[in-house]
Formats: C-alpha cells, sequence, structure tokens
C-alpha cells in the first residue's frame, strides 16, 4: 500500500511502541475476510450520509483482519466528532485517531481502528 510522507511520519512518531508496531501490521496485511468487506461497507455508507461536509475524492479507507485505516477530509470541520461517533464499531478493537494539517489549509482525519 502506497502512504504519503505524512502518514509514514504519523506511524513513525506513534504513541508508543506496540501501537507503532500494530499499525505497520494491520498495513501490511492482505489477509481479507467476508466480514472485513462488510465492515467497509458500513464506512462508504457513512461517508454517504456525510458526503455534504467530505471534500469530494479525499476519502480513502482499507479494511483487513487486523484493522481498519481511514483517511477524509472535511468540509465542514464542525462535523468531525459527529463522523468519529458515528463510525461503525468492531468488538475488542482500539482506535487512534490524528488531525493533519494539508497545504491548502484543510485538515486531514486519519483515523486507525486495530483489531486486538
Amino acid at each position: 500500500m502506497y502512504l504519503d510522507d505524512d502518514i509514514v511520519n504519523l506511524v513513525k512518531n506513534g504513541k508508543n511502541e506496540k501501537e507503532i508496531t500494530d499499525i505497520i501490521d494491520m498495513l501490511s496485511s492482505n489477509d481479507v475476510r467476508e466480514q472485513d468487506i462488510e465492515f467497509e461497507s458500513k464506512i462508504n455508507l457513512l461517508f454517504e450520509n456525510y458526503i455534504d461536509s467530505i471534500q469530494s475524492g479525499s476519502q480513502y479507507f482499507r479494511c483487513n483482519s487486523s484493522g481498519c485505516y481511514i483517511s477524509y477530509v472535511l468540509t465542514n470541520d464542525s462535523e468531525a466528532n459527529h463522523i468519529f461517533l458515528d463510525f461503525p464499531r468492531i468488538d475488542g478493537s482500539t482506535s487512534s485517531g490524528y488531525t493533519l494539517s494539508n497545504p491548502d489549509g484543510t485538515l486531514r482525519y486519519v483515523d486507525f481502528i486495530l483489531i486486538q
């Protein structure tokens, strides 16, 4: 999977060694199960529900047996908490959310959902 420099730096400067390892394992996994595809469908539906608040073409997500990587840019930053609260949940998972500044002044939201 291609990751831009901002994401690579974000992962390299993670909160702790276990989180960094878990994120790298998740990003490098190619083990995709039926429930992972179903979870991606739920994320896609969530983005469709917030289509007026998400910059067109900015959303990206990938799920596998280790978790999900989700990235998007909002046109309405006040929706950030609503979107995060509406994310579908995976039992036994942990999540980490980050905000990155884009050169155009927008904020890019990056979330990692890690299955334990």
